[in-house]
């Protein structure tokens, strides 16, 4: 028998709409009169997330939902709103009275549009951004300077996204930090573009940036280029006052992870994962993905708290390389798991025996089951990697009665493979948690195979990325609308060869009332990315979906080398949290 949710005390309906997203509190929101009085009287939301879900888009600021949440509100992410400009975020700015927390990265917003906003909220105490200016190769005035000095002075947790020329080797950032003390600076270093910002001749300065925490994040950088040696920024640090620790991801292998740290932090991490730990002596050049984190020695309590702390931002780092054959139980801090499926040993004496002068017939290759119920007997939740290095003589496939696959929550399938015609109907049918796929795998068309024609039997599943070296797109596009729970879809061919055959989206963006964001990265000219790309926002724009996130593009094309539309493929091994 279900019970009304109108029924229950109003105090315990208050803590209940506290623990739902934002999108979840606009839906109840809308059921009744009730319930929007309650959220109008009291202090239910705090947080409001209009990113990466249906409500990202500046029409959301427009809703009375958001009018009646405004003045408690105290934290608002707009990271990655397509539609977001300063014209549109300055007109609801002061009747947010009480906001402490901004996040508007990956957006076109500015460094001085921050500052118009500032002035208009001047609560803001916590800003995530894209360090920008204003136009390439503009040279900055020392009045427009002290004006940021002024804004960001009152800042406490401050993250610039943006390119590392203007973040490492310029110190224009610091200068604009100059009179702050911050709890946290981070720097994502993930802008492509270069943008350069020159300094007035005349503008002469000390640096006097204090900071508890300093991270500087290099995300999906060229591997082939070095960087730090010549940081500009860092030669304004005595190394001496800082414990340091240094992550590099080994981007060839996987669960492999270089470490560089201080000995306090060097003990820490030696206790707490499985990686070899080099002592630090100097700042090393560093390549592919990594993270440099640095505590002032002074003002940092290096106690209980501050490690739980660290181990639980370090454990989405670390992958766990598991023997799925294994007894040994995984550690409790694994999140992580990364396992390479092998032939299993020959067990059947008979095989070779012979009867008479005749050998016995040859039987057909069996299917190998990936059966992991032993080694995740224990686990509650599970994020899993499988990784085909080799192909095996055998098809791959799954069985129902495994309990592992209800685990699932996140599976990412990479490379060469050979799968049962039963392998993607258990899995989309059995694995009843399953949040998030990543499949780069070098197949038969994915859009024709078992895969994409069983993925409208998952009741749970909201993210999927298939890479390949080509696709069938009319028949994916079909199969695709039919999963109604996907919100978030990344396609990826690998071939130098330019498709034709991209079809109108709209079954897609129809059927798919969640969808927020839905790309495709191949190899095309650019003339063919401008036709497909208008045609796909008008259909976008027909539907009246302005939340949608679209993007058609080469990879030359693209703004930023990570993006948080793709976070939770967990392509980046280190990303920030």
């Amino acid at each position: 028998m279900s019970i009304s949710i109108l029924l229950l005390p109003e105090e315990v309906l208050i803590l209940l709409i506290k623990k739902l997203d934002t999108v979840s509190q606009y839906n109840l929101y809308n059921t009744c009169t009730y319930i929007r009085d309650i959220i109008g009287r009291h202090i239910v939301v705090k947080k409001c997330r209009l990113s990466l879900n249906t409500l990202a888009t500046v029409q959301s600021l427009k809703l009375n939902f958001f009018k009646d949440i405004s003045y408690h509100l105290q934290e608002l992410n707009m990271c990655g709103v397509p539609d977001l400009r300063k014209v549109h975020l300055l007109p609801v700015m002061n009747k947010l009275k009480n906001l402490k927390t901004l996040d508007i990265s990956y957006t076109f917003l500015t460094v001085p549009d921050f500052v118009e906003i500032h002035k208009l909220c001047p609560t803001i105490r916590n800003i995530t951004m894209n360090f920008m200016l204003s136009k390439t190769d503009i040279s900055i005035e020392t009045t427009a300077i002290v004006e940021m000095q002024e804004c960001f002075k009152q800042m406490e947790n401050v993250h610039f996204v943006g390119a590392a020329y203007n973040l490492l080797y310029s110190k224009l950032s610091i200068l604009i930090l100059n009179n702050s003390i911050l709890n946290n600076l981070t720097y994502s270093i993930s802008q492509r573009d270069i943008l350069t910002y020159h300094l007035e001749e005349n503008i002469s300065w000390e640096p006097k940036i204090k900071f508890k925490l300093f991270r500087v994040y290099l995300l999906d950088w060229d591997k082939t280029f070095t960087l730090c040696s010549s940081f500009s920024i860092f030669k304004l640090f005595n190394f001496g006052k800082y414990e340091v620790l240094i992550i590099i991801a080994n981007t060839n292998t996987l669960f492999m992870h270089s470490v560089v740290a201080t000995p306090l932090l060097k003990q820490f991490i030696s206790d707490n994962f499985m990686c070899n730990i080099e002592s630090f002596i100097r700042l090393h050049d560093l390549s592919g993905n990594a993270v440099i984190m640095m505590w002032e020695k002074e003002s940092v309590k290096f106690d209980s708290e501050f490690y739980s702390h660290l181990k639980k931002q370090l454990e989405d780092y670390f992958v766990y390389k598991c023997d799925a054959h294994s007894m040994t139980p995984l550690p409790e801090n694994c999140k992580w798991i990364y396992t390479r499926p092998t032939m299993p040993v020959v067990t059947d004496k008979e095989s070779n025996c012979k009867v008479g002068m005749l050998k016995r017939k040859r039987k057909a290759p069996q299917s190998i089951v990936l059966d992991y119920d032993k080694v995740f007997q224990h686990k509650e939740k599970l994020q899993l990697k499988i990784d085909f290095v080799q192909l095996l003589k055998s098809p791959v496939t799954l069985s129902a009665n495994c309990d592992y696959l209800k685990k699932l929550t996140f599976l990412s399938l990479s490379g060469l493979a050979c799968f049962s015609v039963e392998f993607f109907n258990i899995l989309f049918r059995c694995c009843d948690n399953l949040i998030t796929l990543d499949a780069v795998i070098r197949s038969e068309l994915l859009g024709g195979s078992p895969l994409s024609r069983s993925i409208a039997l998952s009741k749970s599943l909201k993210n999927v990325r298939l890479v390949d070296r080509k696709f069938d797109f009319k028949s994916l596009f079909l199969y695709l609308s039919q999963c109604k729970t996907l919100e978030n879809i990344h396609l990826q061919i690998t071939s130098s060869v330019i498709p034709n055959d991209l079809p109108d989206p709209s079954i897609i963006i129809k059927n798919c009332n969640n969808l927020y964001s839905f790309s495709i990265k191949m190899s095309t000219l650019d003339t063919c990315v401008i036709k497909k790309s208008t045609m796909y926002y008008k259909v976008k724009n027909q539907f009246g979906k302005h939340y949608l996130n679209i993007e058609l593009y080469p990879d030359r094309f693209k703004k930023f080398s990570y993006y948080p539309y793709i976070d939770v493929f967990n392509i980046y091994p280190i990303k920030p949290n």
